[in-house]
């Protein structure tokens, strides 16, 4: 029985690890973490930046699911140019904080390989509209489709609990799916916020009349609320409030 439920828990800690290792890919690149990382921290680890300027953040269709300030010019990017095994590696930070890392390859990898790197699933985003599209909730996957064909120019999302990853590939062959031209790695901070649908209040259901009482003697003072759903009020319905 000791052995029994010393497995169980083994399995468990080891899926909970798992995740957590798959989280962290998605979430970071080299030791640099999204709403973490400073950009004092970005320049010890990869150096002094080609460039250094604010500007608003490049996210493709993702923006569908950002809120909109990213397409304000408050973010301070810091460009690096050919580092290690990438073109180019961008970051962005907002507050100081590290909210999007933005990687430009050099060699040929086809998008099987980006679960591994990053430790999350990859879903095709079809055409601009339709099943396979990004979807209007947040954070929720497209409709699952095999590709016959690839695109000139095509996309990925893979999705974690801290971050959206958008992926841009392209291929010469239609019939091949080419290699990955660039990640980026967006923090969910920047996620747009949901939008209640306004309810109809009693208010607003009523039309309704209000009238305010204030008395006052010497043993209390109060003010009295009295709400009529009717024109000509006859205590029907009616609410009453004292404070």
């Amino acid at each position: 029985m000791k052995k029994i439920v010393f497995l169980v828990i083994s399995v468990v800690f080891l899926a909970a690890n798992v995740f957590a290792q798959g989280d962290e890919k998605a979430n970071g690149f080299h030791g640099l973490m999204l709403g973490t990382t400073t950009a004092e921290d970005a320049a010890k680890v990869l150096g002094t930046p080609a460039t250094d300027r604010l500007d608003r953040l490049d996210v493709s269709r993702l923006s569908k699911w950002l809120d909109p300030k990213v397409k304000e010019k408050i973010f301070r990017q810091l460009t690096f140019k050919n580092i290690g095994d990438f073109s180019q590696i961008q970051l962005s930070f907002l507050e100081n904080k590290l909210v999007m890392i933005q990687l430009e390859f050099k060699k040929n990898i086809t998008y099987d390989r980006l679960d591994g790197i990053f430790g999350v699933e990859f879903a095709l985003i079809g055409g601009q509209t339709g099943a396979s599209d990004l979807p209007n909730e947040p954070g929720k996957y497209p409709v699952r489709f095999i590709p016959t064909a690839y695109p000139f120019s095509y996309s990925l999302i893979g999705i974690s609990e801290h971050a959206f990853i958008w992926v841009d590939c392209s291929t010469g062959d239609v019939a091949r799916p080419g290699r990955v031209d660039k990640t980026r790695q967006v923090s969910r901070t920047l996620q747009k916020s949901e939008v209640l649908a306004p309810s109809t209040s009693f208010l607003e259901e009523s039309h309704v009349s209000i009238s305010l009482n204030f008395k006052f003697n010497s043993h209390r003072s109060y003010l009295w609320f009295h709400f009529c759903p009717a024109s000509n009020c006859d205590d029907v319905g009616c609410r009453s409030v004292v404070l």
